[in-house]
């Protein structure tokens, strides 16, 4: 404490009536108990000084959905969809895909008295780099017939196995999920075995892969 603050009572004693010194030392700066100012000081500055908090990361979203990604195919790429079936999304590789790609192709059903159809190559190809980028649609010339399949349609459980699958795969393009597992992409291996014709011809494509499927 300042030794002027201590000859304070000590005046007023002499000079000042007892209303008057209670004034005075009303008007006094405070000092908390038990700390001097040098202290309180250094700990106010050391207070600042301390870092900021760390933000959290903020959520990673792909510029857009797999669902998206298929409305806009349709909407910027009409013709490639006339009277042909379409592929899940597909990409360039796995691991590490840098391309989102669809392709439409003719499936005819035949009238055999079996559930039968008459496979054709694809006529398109729908490609998206990266994710919100125009579509670009490059026709196939010369689609050849690939062959007879008989199978059933695509039940309702795993058209959404696919859905959920491929939203996964939209969400390692665009870096959200590098280290997507295969375990997330089961439903390819399921389309591929329902669709084998189209499978094989596709794995053999350069620039396609079918993520996480044996086609053999």
């Amino acid at each position: 404490m300042s030794p002027s603050i201590l000859r304070i009572p000590i005046l007023c004693a002499l000079l000042l009536s007892a209303p008057a010194c209670a004034r005075q030392r009303a008007s006094l700066p405070s000092q908390p108990e038990g700390k001097p100012a040098s202290a309180a000081a250094a700990s106010k500055s050391q207070a600042t000084r301390l870092p900021p908090r760390t933000q959290a990361p903020a959520t990673c979203r792909p510029a857009e959905t797999a669902a998206e990604l298929h409305r806009r195919m349709r909407a910027e790429a009409a013709d490639a969809f006339a009277a042909r079936k379409t592929t899940p999304l597909l990409v360039d590789r796995w691991p590490a895909p840098t391309r989102v790609q669809v392709f439409t192709y003719q499936s005819r059903a035949l009238p055999t008295g079996v559930v039968a159809y008459q496979i054709s190559a694809p006529a398109w190809k729908l490609a998206v780099s990266p994710l919100g980028a125009k579509v670009e649609a490059t026709p196939l010339l010369s689609p050849e017939v690939l062959g007879k399949e008989r199978r059933g349609a695509i039940d309702d459980d795993l058209q959404a196995r696919i859905a959920e699958a491929e939203d996964a795969l939209v969400r390692a393009v665009a870096g959200c999920r590098p280290t997507v597992t295969c375990e997330s992409l089961a439903a390819y291996q399921a389309w591929s075995d329902a669709h084998r014709l189209l499978a094989r011809h596709l794995a053999a494509l350069p620039g396609v892969t079918i993520p996480c499927a044996k086609t053999d």
